[in-house]
């Protein structure tokens, strides 16, 4: 399956129009070198948290990935129980900023998590996200996730500016609805993902406002 195809499947399953009309426009930005990337895994247990309409987990499920996924949004809000149901996933309601996980949930640990365009929206202080996430993964297992580049969008508005550490601790102050907290420089995310990670490394493809990076212990 390619990532056509993928839209294709998520577009037919979304609750509404915005992920046709828009949404699948902004993942051009990022999937394609994101499928490259997970092309080189083996099928394996896969964690994607914050998995939007469900573009990625299709493309992960038809490659032969045992997936779960974690939303702090319920079932419906973006991914409805038709889609989990026909690409035979696991769906997990809970804010990874809060815990690794649903107590007693068992979800157990993971081969690969990805995480993409995720971290600039964290309402706290991103690197207890990233503990959470160490804490989920199995000890040879590799974290995949992206941000775009500062750089890219000087004027964008960040509540926190390209400063990670001014955004408050967890539970510190009112939960801040802002969309976009925070936006990163290369260093700014490598700095972060070392908080949590010995081995990290960050690449920006060819015409693409997006840092990916790797990570592991």
């Amino acid at each position: 399956m390619d990532l056509d195809m993928a839209q294709i499947v998520a577009a037919r399953h979304a609750p509404h129009d915005y992920y046709y009309d828009q949404y699948r426009h902004m993942e051009r930005m990022y999937l394609p070198a994101l499928f490259k990337t997970l092309d080189e895994y083996p099928p394996s247990r896969v964690l994607e948290i914050g998995p939007g309409w469900g573009t990625t987990a299709v493309w992960l499920a038809d490659k032969g990935h045992d997936v779960t996924v974690m939303d702090l949004m319920p079932v419906g809000t973006f991914m409805t129980q038709e889609l989990i149901n026909a690409i035979n996933i696991t769906y997990v309601h809970f804010d990874i900023e809060d815990a690794p996980g649903p107590l007693d949930s068992g979800i157990g640990r993971f081969d690969l998590v990805i995480m993409t365009q995720v971290i600039p929206h964290l309402a706290w202080r991103p690197d207890r996200a990233l503990r959470h996430v160490r804490q989920l993964m199995t000890p040879e297992a590799e974290f995949i996730t992206s941000a775009l580049d500062r750089k890219d969008y000087p004027d964008l508005d960040a509540t926190f500016g390209d400063d990670w550490t001014s955004v408050p601790e967890w539970g510190t102050t009112d939960r801040c609805e802002d969309i976009v907290k925070c936006m990163y420089t290369k260093k700014a995310f490598e700095d972060l993902l070392h908080t949590e990670f010995d081995h990290v490394t960050i690449w920006k493809p060819t015409l693409s406002t997006v840092l990916f990076a790797k990570a592991k212990n």
